[in-house]
């Protein structure tokens, strides 16, 4: 149960409390700081223009002064990939190896970037309300997960290849990055005009409306090795129900399948099923409610279908939704201008290597991994 930043959502609101007051602008210290920085930045860009990257130069990212290493991407997504490399194909693991680091990269060099730019505006006093906040924060979690024992916590993180500062660490900057966001962000965000909602509504409608769906009712039996004491059972079965025996009752005394101690009530579903069962409720769909099919007939099974109750689909109207719709539209404003500021950032970051080249060497370095991680 890795500590994520989702989790610091629970407790911002005691955090904005203990932060609140502090002043927007950076203090005369940090705006020193920040001005050597960019002198420090400055002689690195002009510096990288005439020497040669080391060998190993794709074993770290530098984001101006903070470096992301291969282990830090690798150690953080090993207990997915363990699992994947387990259950699924070369192929597949592939695939998820390049997406989950992808969208992990991604995440880190934004968090990078807007926590260099966050901790400009962090002064003594803020700093030391922060860490209150964290020791609160540690102190819930021992007590809550780790029956009160700071020891536990610190064996848990050790399997994890992290320490109790690293933590404390991880914390932090998530508290500096999201205080900046509340400042920065936050403020530029409106509420919505009647219109703008609405249009907000109209291009998110398939959200407000939920689908048809229709209850199956089904009768299955295999051929396996005697089709034609199967077809006989089939035929036996739609005879009884066409006299008016009750579906489920015929369901339990023919059907060999997945829900014959249901009666063969497979519930409501929204679309066709996959594999075996596809013909069948397929056939659902083309008909009335209340009706019964045919017997139909697939290389390994036969089947009889009768549509349960059809419930129609639903939009919800607008003036409902109205509260949600808010929230989510301030939400959607408040990432469009987050995007926004981290592109600002990034337009005046030095990176080095190239982001893509990093990328690269982290996703081959997980591939590799692939045969280790399946005898894990």
């Amino acid at each position: 149960m890795k500590y994520q930043a989702g989790l610091l959502y629970g407790f911002m609101g005691v955090l904005i409390g203990l932060l609140g007051g502090c002043g927007k602008d950076p203090p005369p210290h940090a705006v020193a700081r920040a001005k050597k920085e960019q002198a420090i930045q400055k002689h690195r860009a002009e510096e990288s223009r005439i020497t040669t990257a080391p060998a190993n130069t794709t074993d770290i990212l530098e984001i101006n002064n903070e470096i992301i290493t291969l282990d830090d991407l690798l150690n953080e997504v090993a207990p997915i990939l363990i699992r994947a490399a387990k259950d699924r194909a070369y192929a597949q693991y592939a695939a998820l190896v390049d997406q989950t680091l992808q969208n992990l990269l991604r995440k880190k060099v934004q968090d990078s970037l807007l926590f260099q730019a966050a901790v400009k505006q962090v002064d003594e006093a803020l700093s030391k309300r922060i860490e209150e906040v964290i020791d609160q924060e540690l102190r819930e979690r021992i007590n809550k997960d780790f029956g009160g024992r700071q020891t536990r916590l610190e064996e848990y993180l050790a399997q994890q290849q992290r320490s109790l500062n690293d933590e404390r660490n991880e914390i932090r900057r998530q508290i500096v990055i999201y205080r900046y966001l509340n400042d920065y962000v936050a403020k530029q965000v409106a509420d919505p005009t009647r219109q703008e909602l609405w249009d907000f509504y109209q291009q998110n409608l398939e959200e407000y409306t939920s689908e048809e769906r229709r209850q199956l009712l089904l009768i299955d039996i295999p051929k396996e090795n005697d089709p034609l004491a199967a077809h006989q059972n089939i035929e036996a079965a739609l005879t009884e129900l066409q006299a008016g025996t009750a579906f489920e009752e015929v369901a339990r005394k023919y059907s060999r399948g997945l829900k014959a101690e249901q009666g063969g009530d497979w519930g409501l579903i929204r679309e066709p099923l996959q594999g075996r069962y596809a013909p069948p409720s397929q056939r659902l769909f083309q008909m009335a409610a209340g009706q019964l099919s045919e017997i139909i007939e697939t290389d390994e099974a036969y089947f009889l279908v009768k549509v349960g109750t059809i419930e129609a689909a639903q939009q919800r109207n607008f003036t409902e939704v109205q509260p949600e719709l808010v929230r989510r539209y301030r939400d959607y404003q408040f990432e469009i201008y987050r995007v926004r500021r981290v592109q600002e950032l990034l337009s005046q970051a030095i990176i080095h290597p190239d982001e893509a080249e990093f990328l690269a060497a982290a996703i081959a370095a997980a591939q590799s991994k692939y045969d280790y991680y399946r005898r894990k």
